[in-house]
């Protein structure tokens, strides 16, 4: 499963994109979101999330307490989001 975690500027906010075959449901799209959501919660650094999602696709955007490197975060959420021990389909 394709996951985007950008910014193209340090804002202290982080986009996420989910984005799973054709075919796949709103229910299976909202737990795929739901595991990435968690994962992203459990950091310290996160102050904020709100996730949107649709059938085969979901967007997660994260505020990040102030004074902060994104791209450490970011590094760190691809590693855990990658590494889930297959709870996680990516």
């Amino acid at each position: 499963m394709p996951l985007t975690l950008f910014p193209a500027t340090d804002e202290g906010q982080i986009s996420i994109n989910i984005s799973l075959p054709p075919g796949n449901t709103l229910d299976t799209t909202n737990k795929i979101a739901q595991q990435v959501e968690s994962v992203v919660i459990a950091q310290p650094e996160v102050q904020r999330s709100s996730t949107r999602v649709g059938a085969g696709s979901g967007f997660i955007q994260v505020q990040l307490i102030p004074v902060l490197k994104t791209d450490d975060v970011i590094a760190r959420l691809r590693k855990l989001l990658s590494q889930s021990g297959g709870q996680l389909k990516l």
